[in-house]
């Protein structure tokens, strides 16, 4: 065997790729620790210098880790907002309409009683500052996820990390030429894929 080829495995090599360990190896530690684990092994494993070993680490996995972070972070906001926006939308016309309820309609003709028609304007009175509460409520959510975009920053850091990762797949794999790979090709694209506007 020469020194470039490489014994396939009988499960076609991915047996230790990252979220393919045994379950209760990995219990207790987040997606973003795993992937920080997997790589520093795989980085481990690759024929560089011990210098291109660490600026892999510095620059490559820290830029993966952290835009993985941001992508998650940008995710969560999203959707809290989008579900506020939502919710609140399908219960503000149920409280502006239980608002303008009587319950005066439903008592039976002839003298009203005192105590039913406090409760009718407790009632009221709760739905009407629920309705406006809740309405500001939603206008914020809407205004803040408008403002802050985090849909497209979602998308914008899940495209980035998603690339950078299948570039330093194809880096460990080397399913290009190593020496093209460390001359022409992955610093760069990896350099384009961090520096790409918002």
């Amino acid at each position: 065997m020469s020194e470039g080829d490489r014994e396939i495995p009988l499960d076609g090599g991915f047996a230790n790729a990252p979220g393919t360990q045994n379950i209760s190896q990995q219990q207790g530690l987040s997606y973003r620790d795993q992937l920080k684990q997997e790589f520093n092994r795989l980085i481990d494993l690759v024929e560089v210098s011990p210098m291109q070993k660490e600026f892999l680490r510095s620059r490559w996995l820290d830029q993966v880790l952290w835009m993985e972070s941001r992508a998650a972070a940008a995710r969560n906001w999203h959707r809290r907002l989008r579900l506020v926006t939502i919710i609140g939308g399908v219960i503000i016309p149920a409280f502006v309409s239980l608002s303008s309820f009587n319950l005066d309609a439903l008592q039976q003709v002839g003298q009203p009683n005192q105590s039913a028609v406090n409760l009718n304007n407790q009632y009221r009175v709760f739905f009407g500052v629920s309705a406006f509460v809740l309405s500001q409520v939603v206008a914020i959510s809407a205004a803040s996820e408008q403002f802050f975009n985090n849909g497209d920053r979602w998308r914008h850091y899940r495209r980035s990390v998603e690339s950078l990762k299948t570039q330093g797949w194809q880096f460990f794999s080397a399913i290009w030429p190593l020496r093209h790979l460390q001359q022409n090709g992955f610093p760069q694209r990896c350099f384009y894929l961090v520096c790409q506007p918002d």
